[in-house]
């Protein structure tokens, strides 16, 4: 199960080249050294950011993607490389696409929008919205995605079914930013 990644867009915007060596270059690697090894199942935290903003139709793992951030397009090129070099593998592969992760957790992340906007009203007394509002963001509480991940690895996929690749999240968590500051 890999879910190392440089995961925060400001920073894998300003260090591209170590987001791509990370969150593409390391994680084709590792799935690769599983296959040489033997493993039979490879999971891979993927995200959802890789659909980019094609509009407010939910999306589909069938989607056209068009990721905007070095992270998203890291994490899409890293399905497609793995997809096209292990595809043929007897390998068990997962793309777990998570919405933005929520919950309680010891270390804050003030780069994702609920909450910044939590702490600006907390420090500000306001909150501050850079955008117009209308762009949603699809949330998911950790516990969901450990869910996931024990989904993930208890399934039953024919590796010859090739990877899978699938949205985890729910219509009703996909909030605009605008609900979000509300």
């Amino acid at each position: 199960i890999n879910l190392a990644a440089v995961s925060n867009d400001p920073i894998g915007n300003l260090f591209e080249s170590a987001t791509r060596a990370i969150n593409l270059k390391a994680t084709v690697d590792l799935a690769r050294l599983c296959h040489e090894q033997g493993v039979s199942k490879f999971i891979l935290a993927s995200s959802c950011s890789i659909y980019g903003d094609l509009g407010v139709k939910p999306k589909v793992e069938s989607d056209k993607t068009s990721p905007l951030t070095a992270y998203a397009l890291s994490k899409i090129q890293s399905e497609n490389d793995i997809r096209n070099s292990l595809s043929q593998s007897n390998m068990d592969i997962t793309f777990l696409r998570f919405a933005t992760a929520c919950g309680v957790s010891d270390r804050l992340r003030l780069d994702l929008v609920l909450n910044d906007f939590v702490a600006s009203a907390i420090k500000y007394k306001r909150i501050k919205i850079l955008s117009n509002g209308s762009p949603y963001r699809p949330l998911i509480d950790v516990k969901d995605m450990a869910k996931s991940i024990i989904w993930a690895i208890s399934k039953k996929h024919s590796s010859s079914e090739g990877p899978l690749s699938i949205n985890i999240g729910s219509n009703q968590s996909n909030y605009k930013i605008i609900e979000l500051a509300k």
